[in-house]
Formats: C-alpha cells, structure tokens, sequence
C-alpha cells in the first residue's frame, strides 16, 4: 500500500517554513521524509512530478503505522510560477491537511529576494525585479494564494499560522497546531530551532578540517577567513517611495486575508 502525506506545509517561503517543520519533526507522532522539500507537486524546473508517484511514496515508506506523515513545499504556494499544485495534490491526497505560515507581506518580499539574491539566481535590484514580473508580489499576497486551494479543500483543512505569533508564543502556537493535527498535544514542549544559524554553521563546515583551525569552534573558523571568501551580506532599505507603492499593491489582499480569512496582519 503507497503511503502519502497526511500533510503538507505549503509555504509562504520565508516565513518559518524551515523552523515548523524542525520543530514538528521532534514530534513522536509524526513522520517527514529526509527530504524536507519534495517539490513532488510542482512542474517547471523545482518539481518532481516527472518522478511519479512509486518515487514520492516512497519518501514515506518508513513512517510507523501510528504516525503522520507530512511534507514542506513552498513552492506550493507560488501560484502559478510552479503549476497547479493545489489540483495535484487534491487529486492524490484530498483529505490532506495544509499549513501556511504568512508574515507581514513587505517583509516577506524582501527576504525572499534576498534568498533569491544570494543564492545567484537573480541579480536584479528590487527595483527591477518587482518591475519585470509579479512573482514575488503574488508569494506575498497570500489571501490570493490560499484562493488556489479553495476549490479542492475547505477552510477547515487550512490552519494559518502567523510568523510573529509562531515566535512569540510558540508553546500555544503548537499546542493549536497539534489540535489541528489531532496529534497529542500533551507532548513535552519541542524546542524551536534557529534554521538560519544551522545554514550558516553547515556552509562553512568543512573548515573543520583545516588542521591549523580544526580546534575552534565553527563561528571562530569562519572569522579566520580571508574577506574574498565570504559573500556580503546584502541589505535592503526601501525607499519611502517604494514602501508606499508596495504597501498599495499588497492592501486588497490583506484586506482579503482578514475579511475571508479572520487572519489580521499587524500594521495593515
């Protein structure tokens, strides 16, 4: 018998989507794959669709009868740059549960542009990414992603989670989650992880053998590098102008994400 996810993180990107799924992998009654983005439903370029289905089950294989099994695919809610995922997943999996994490949508925007920016897929300036094509708009407005699900999956099978709430009130944040999950909720309280920290000690770990520095710790070894090899860090500071066009841009759907939804963002 294939075994398939009972549910799926589908996004937004960059809004804790790493750190919930760490977090809910210390679950004894959850399963996730070692792959933490399948990307099995999504087509142009990320997806694995092309795989087929043998391959995606068996990411799954391992899980115990007794636990759930779940992915975390962005790429899910980035409607339609990666095709019709909400369709495939509601053709495979239709009692599936979603979660979405959201958080204030500018801030989203520029830290997804950032990811994107480091890692060489994009050099354009801000500026002219948001002028050359809507995709970071559209991941950002997130009443306009979660409409993609509403044909296959009713309101009640998608929790919403607000970054902020996540951070600053984790314990009952997990403790709605589990609810949501119908998993116990009466688990010691998991700890949260700082996914960044983790990606920046795994990037340079190979330091570790350098014999002259093999001793210190990580942080210290990356100090010891000479400037050329460390990228800059890039940082971006709206201009007024900018902020206030993309505060215009961005309204209707915040708007819509707390009269469809009941989910308001703080500042909007």
């Amino acid at each position: 018998m294939q075994r398939l996810p009972d549910f799926l993180i589908i996004g937004a990107a960059k809004c804790g989507t790493t750190s919930l799924h760490q977090q809910l992998n210390q679950h004894p009654d959850i399963y996730f794959p070692a792959i933490k983005e399948p990307t099995f439903f999504s087509e142009h370029g990320v997806g694995t669709w092309h795989k087929g289905i043998d391959w995606y089950s068996s990411l799954f294989a391992d899980a115990q009868a007794n636990q759930l099994t779940g992915e975390a695919s962005t790429s899910y809610s980035k409607a339609f740059w990666y095709g019709d995922a909400p369709e495939k997943i509601h053709q495979l999996i239709p009692q599936a549960k979603l979660i979405y994490l959201i958080r204030d949508p500018i801030d989203q925007i520029i830290s997804h542009y950032l990811h994107i920016r480091y890692d060489e897929l994009d050099t354009r300036t801000l500026d002219e990414r948001l002028l050359g094509d809507d995709f970071l708009l559209k991941v950002a407005s997130y009443a306009y992603q979660l409409e993609q699900f509403l044909p296959f999956y009713t309101k009640q099978q998608i929790h919403i989670i607000r970054l902020d709430d996540y951070i600053d009130h984790n314990a009952l944040e997990m403790q709605k989650l589990y609810e949501f999950l119908s998993i116990d909720r009466h688990i010691t309280q998991l700890q949260r992880k700082n996914s960044r920290r983790k990606r920046l000690l795994l990037r340079w770990d190979w330091l570790k053998y350098i014999p002259s520095i093999a001793h210190l710790t990580p942080f210290e070894r990356q100090r010891r590098l000479p400037h050329w090899l460390l990228k800059p860090q890039l940082k971006i500071q709206l201009t007024v102008d900018l902020e206030s066009k993309l505060k215009e841009l961005l309204k209707p759907d915040v708007y819509k994400l707390k009269s469809d939804w009941g989910v308001c963002l703080p500042g909007w």
